[in-house]
């Protein structure tokens, strides 16, 4: 059974007006220290605390009146079964349905989250705010023509990257933790996203398929442009179409779920798709515990956990049960039942006492 809520902080407690000053002042605490989800934010001389603030109330505001659906799934139960080696097996135990059973979540001005039945995010739409994509050849695959492009677009980048600082802060650090280790001249090309994918002219349905080269439980961020009406994203392990029309965005788990772009109405569809890959994270990984001798999230032990609330404690033991299932990671083959993902455990704890 599908369950509906709108409330904007599911996992908070209510609007940003709604929360106690103390609360938001650790909010604030978390992302700007503990955290550290806006170092290199450029404030605009307003100082980074007020400028971080005002960032969330602007996410409040406009996430007011929020769609948001939780599915009878779990995230952990999606990422097993992503795991398949046979990867059109499970592609095709998801397909066997008529996708015009299912529902179909309409795109207008209310943002859209969807989530497992523990309300660990799975799908999240923006709709009408992002800005149209531009292209500045039909040659992009190819230099110079290839990086006009991706200049011509990093203002697209940057607001999809500071939705995904807002909606998933842990998510948003563990991608740019790349930056330091990267040669000089190298940086990911797309805001948070390292790299993307470019469709476009498509007027025919996709082809359902999951990324299984992308981090495991990463968020791809998908915006389509051109002169249709409307189409329909199908996630189809969850029965769910996402109605989308130009100039919307919407974030997923392409990695373990299976999807594809299908009735596309009234002219032709292109599409950019920011994803990450597993593999330059396991390489990260890697470069980080070379030069320090121990994990990316510090050396653990009681003494690392001395002094931090509840939330970044758990936060802590949860990177440390990924570290270790991580360090055995094949970079050919990153799965792992253990490795079920950092950020979705820090809600973990609340969310059983919810289900009790």
């Amino acid at each position: 059974m599908l369950t509906h809520n709108t409330d904007p902080y599911p996992n908070s407690g209510g609007t940003l007006n709604s929360i106690m000053a103390a609360e938001l002042q650790q909010r604030l605490d978390y992302l700007i220290h503990d955290l550290k989800a806006y170092e290199g934010f450029n404030h605009r001389g307003k100082g980074l605390r007020n400028a971080v603030k005002t960032q969330l109330n602007w996410w409040a505001k406009t996430q007011q009146d929020m769609n948001t659906i939780r599915v009878p799934y779990l995230f952990e139960d999606l990422w097993k079964a992503a795991r398949a080696r046979n990867h059109q097996q499970y592609i095709a135990q998801a397909t066997g349905q008529d996708w015009r059973q299912f529902l179909v979540l309409e795109s207008g001005d209310r943002h859209l989250r969807i989530e497992d039945k523990r309300g660990h995010l799975l799908a999240y739409s923006q709709q009408k705010y992002v800005k149209e994509p531009r292209l500045t050849s039909d040659h992009y695959r190819d230099l110079p023509f290839s990086q006009q492009w991706l200049d011509a677009n990093q203002g697209l980048f940057q607001h999809l990257s500071d939705v995904l600082r807002l909606l998933e802060p842990e998510m948003f650090v563990r991608y740019t933790s790349i930056k330091p280790f990267l040669p000089e001249g190298i940086q990911p090309a797309c805001g948070a996203w390292y790299a993307c994918a470019l469709n476009q002219g498509m007027t025919t349905d996709g082809e359902a398929h999951f990324d299984h080269s992308d981090y495991y439980c990463g968020l791809n961020a998908v915006t389509g442009w051109g002169d249709y009406t409307g189409a329909k994203l199908i996630l189809w392990q969850l029965g769910l179409a996402i109605e989308n029309t130009p100039r919307d965005a919407i974030l997923f788990l392409g990695r373990i779920l299976t999807h594809n772009s299908v009735d596309i109405q009234g002219g032709t569809r292109s599409m950019v798709d920011a994803f990450v890959h597993q593999a330059p994270l396991i390489w990260k990984d890697r470069q980080h515990k070379e030069l320090t001798g121990y994990g990316r999230k510090g050396k653990s032990g009681k003494a690392r956990k001395e002094g931090k609330g509840k939330e970044k404690a758990a936060y802590d033991i949860a990177v440390e049960d990924a570290e270790n299932a991580e360090s055995a990671m094949d970079a050919e083959d990153p799965g792992t039942d253990e490795e079920l993902g950092v950020m979705y455990t820090l809600r973990l704890g609340e969310a059983e006492e919810d289900s009790d």
